[in-house]
Parts: structure tokens; C-alpha cells; sequence
């Protein structure tokens, strides 16, 4: 055993104690590489994903934390000798960093995992959305999807392959109701993924808004739902897109019934937000949707690995273990390959873009603009015109947000740039693994 590591087992002259926090929970993690995985979940929340052999060693910690008692259970199950030394090695390299012991004491300081959203707010919790998942979790019956989906192709059939005229149509309270009806598709769209939750028996978190990236976004807590089967996240992937199918149900009926030209737009701009949530590249649907089809979880880590892998394969520099993606089988490696070339070229295009064109664009002008809008605005108080001043100002505001958004990607961006050169540059002989823990 590295003398390093066992300096790290002994804790201020005193072995290290191996029990562990109460309420950790350790099940079988379906993925599709060969060797299997298993899901540690924290009492405070925290996901880790384990090797077959760290879990053994955590299953045999949650039964007796007594090193003695631990190490016969460890040599029993592994056929060879095992230590207390080694056990307390193991439990002070992949055990205390990640938090898993009872002393309360993390090493590092890059355990938690990265929140995708830069800010949210939680709007409606679990506790207030039982009414509705309980009637939602019965909408998942696949006679009823399947008839659905049908009564959905017609619909379609309808809106674009017949093109119906808008002409004489009602205008209900005309452009006010459609960000009405939209606000309510997002939320069926959420509703449905806590629904589905609820329906394979895991727990979901609230519904709320929050940023991610650079734009606004709803979204709904099934952190939970890691846990089950890789058939059934995927229906929880898709289950939002299903109820916005079933809302889209609703708008055709208002449309055809009312005559109502908002709720034919409201419908094609649902169209458009699934279109969206499938999108593979960003964290919507499309990528939960996809890493759960080819079981490799983390996919954007992922692409990474891909790419370091390829530039050591290149230049015939082994060091360091075999990545995880080489395990995969065929069909998986594939998949993962064509997603890492389609989502890296797509990045670089758009930073690209952002970087090189239009935020120099943005910088040159935003002066000029500023002068424009002070103009106008000391012409909208002079003749006391709202609608001047209310347009002197949306410029400027609208040219700020925008810059400030580029700037923003361009800075949460520096983080993927900075990883994937020093990637480059060598590959490291123990992968980063701040949200997983392996032997």
C-alpha cells in the first residue's frame, strides 16, 4: 500500500475510525459499462457513483464499522487478504474526502456536485404538488399513452399538413392570454417529470425557476430517480415533453372550438419548447434522455474523456488508467463518440461566434447606442412622451442584458477551455473525481 496513503489513514497520532454517517444508502446503479456500478447516496443529499469493490467495502462498514469485523467480511468476499491497515488506507482515500465517515470532516473542497443552475428558486414543493402527481401518475398507463401519442399525430396532421387559416379566428383577449398559456405548458412540462417520478415509486423535489447557462429556466427536482432502472429514467426524461403533448391537447380544443388564433400560436410555440427540451447538447430532456439510452452517465465529463483519450491514443502516451468510456460496449462507444464530436464542434462554433464576432460587434456599438438612447430619452421627458422614454431605455437595457449574458458564458465557459487544454497537455495519471469516488 502507497506510504502516502497510509500517512492520510492516521489522523493526529490516532487510526482513523471507519463508521460511517447514518441514513447512507448504496443500491445497484444500471449503466451500460461492464463493470458494475453502484449509487451511494448521502444523507444530506450527495450522489456518488462506486465501484463494485468500494461498495463492498461500504457495505461491509454500514454492517460493523469494527476494522476486524470489516476485513473478514472484505476477505470473504474477495478471496484475498485484507488488512486493517488496508481498510483504513481505502476508507481514508475514497471514504473521508467524499464525506462518507461519521467524523463530519470533508478534505476536499470540490466534493459537492456542480449545480447546472447558476441561481434557482424553488416555486412549488413536493408536499403541494402531491394532489397533482397523484392524478398524473395515472396517466402513464400505456394504453392511455398510446392513444395519446395518436390523437397527437392527428393534431399534428392538422396544424402543418393542412395548414389551417387563422382568418376570422377569435383574438380572446388577444397577445395578453399567450404567455399565459405558455407559462401553463412549462409547467405541465414539469409536473410531468414529478409525475412520473411518483409514478416509478422514487422521490422528486420541488418545481421552481432558476438560470442555467445564460437563460431562464423552469425546473423540477428528480434527483431521485438515478436510482432506478435506465427504462424508467428515460420515461422520466421523456414524461415532461408527454404531458406538454397532453396540454397541446387542450389548445387544439380552445383553437378549434373558440375559433382562438392565441391558442394555434400558444400550440406551435409548444412544438417548439419540445423541440428544445430534446436538444442533446444542453442540459435539457434531450441529454438526461440520451445519457440514459447509451448508460453512461455524465456524458458532458464524458465527451471530455473522449477527447483526452483520443489525443493520448495519438501520441502513444499510456500513462495513466484506462477511462471508463473503453469499457463500453460497441453500440454505447459509438453513440458516445458521434455525441462528442457533434457537441464539441457545436461549442466551439458557438464561443466561437460569441467570442470572435459578435461580442467585439456589441462592444464597438454599446457606446454609440448609449448616446442614441440618452437622445431620445431627453426628447420623451421634454414632450413628456412614455413611449419614447420606455423605448430610450429598452435599448440600452436589452444591449446590457445581451453583452451581459456573452460575457457570462464566456466566463463559465473558461472552466470547460482550462480542462480540456491541461487535458491536452498530459493526461493525469488519477482521473478528477469530484462526484465520484472509485477504487
Amino acid at each position: 500500500m502507497d506510504a502516502a496513503i497510509m500517512d492520510a489513514a492516521i489522523m493526529d497520532g490516532k487510526r482513523l475510525s471507519l463508521r460511517l454517517k447514518d441514513g447512507i444508502e448504496i443500491t445497484p446503479f444500471d449503466t451500460s459499462t461492464v463493470a458494475p456500478r453502484y449509487l451511494v447516496r448521502l444523507p444530506g443529499g450527495g450522489r456518488f457513483q462506486v465501484s463494485a469493490r468500494l461498495a463492498d467495502v461500504i457495505r461491509a462498514l454500514m454492517k460493523d464499522s469494527r476494522p476486524e469485523a470489516a476485513c473478514a467480511r472484505l476477505r470473504k468476499a474477495w478471496g484475498r487478504e485484507v488488512s486493517p491497515n488496508d481498510l483504513e488506507a481505502i476508507a481514508a482515500r475514497f471514504l473521508r474526502p467524499y464525506g462518507l465517515l461519521a467524523d463530519g470532516i470533508t478534505v476536499k473542497g470540490e466534493v459537492a456536485q456542480r449545480q447546472p443552475l447558476l441561481v434557482h428558486l424553488p416555486l412549488f414543493s413536493a408536499r403541494s404538488l402531491a394532489p397533482l402527481t397523484s392524478v398524473g401518475q395515472g396517466l402513464f398507463a400505456p394504453s392511455l399513452v398510446c392513444a395519446i401519442l395518436l390523437i397527437n399525430l392527428g393534431i399534428r396532421y392538422a396544424l402543418y399538413l393542412q395548414a389551417p387559416s387563422p382568418s376570422g379566428a377569435s383574438q380572446v383577449g388577444g397577445a395578453m392570454w399567450l404567455p399565459v398559456l405558455l407559462l401553463l405548458s412549462i409547467l405541465c412540462h414539469e409536473l410531468g417529470h414529478v409525475s412520473a417520478c411518483r409514478r416509478y415509486g422514487c422521490a422528486h423535489g420541488a418545481i421552481g425557476v432558476g438560470i442555467y447557462a445564460i437563460m431562464p429556466v423552469f425546473y423540477s427536482d428528480v434527483t431521485d430517480s438515478w436510482r432506478l432502472p435506465r427504462r424508467q429514467r428515460m420515461a422520466v426524461d421523456l414524461a415532461g415533453v408527454y404531458f406538454q403533448l397532453i396540454f397541446s391537447m387542450v389548445l387544439y380544443g380552445l383553437a378549434v372550438l373558440l375559433h382562438w388564433q392565441t391558442a394555434w400560436v400558444a400550440l406551435k410555440v409548444t412544438d417548439g419548447m419540445m423541440l428544445l427540451a430534446l436538444n442533446p447538447i444542453l442540459r435539457f430532456d434531450g441529454y438526461w434522455l440520451f445519457s440514459d439510452l447509451i448508460g453512461v452517465p455524465n456524458l458532458h465529463q464524458r465527451a471530455s474523456d473522449t477527447i483526452r483519450w483520443a489525443v493520448r491514443w495519438l501520441f502513444r502516451n499510456e500513462r495513466g488508467p484506462r477511462p471508463d468510456l473503453l469499457r463500453l460496449p460497441a453500440a454505447e462507444m459509438a453513440l458516445l463518440v458521434g455525441y462528442t464530436l457533434i457537441s464539441n464542434a457545436l461549442l466551439i462554433y458557438v464561443f466561437g461566434n460569441l467570442l470572435l464576432r459578435y461580442a467585439p460587434a456589441m462592444a464597438i456599438s454599446f457606446p454609440r447606442l448609449l448616446v442614441q438612447s440618452w437622445t431620445l430619452l431627453q426628447a420623451g421627458i421634454a414632450q413628456r412622451d412614455a413611449t419614447l422614454i420606455v423605448s430610450a431605455l429598452k435599448q440600452p437595457l436589452a444591449a446590457t442584458l445581451l453583452l451581459g449574458m456573452v460575457i457570462l458564458m464566456a466566463w463559465r465557459g473558461r472552466h470547460w477551455v482550462a480542462h480540456s487544454v491541461n487535458g491536452l497537455r498530459s493526461w493525469a495519471g488519477v482521473r478528477n473525481t469530484k462526484i465520484r469516488p472509485e477504487m
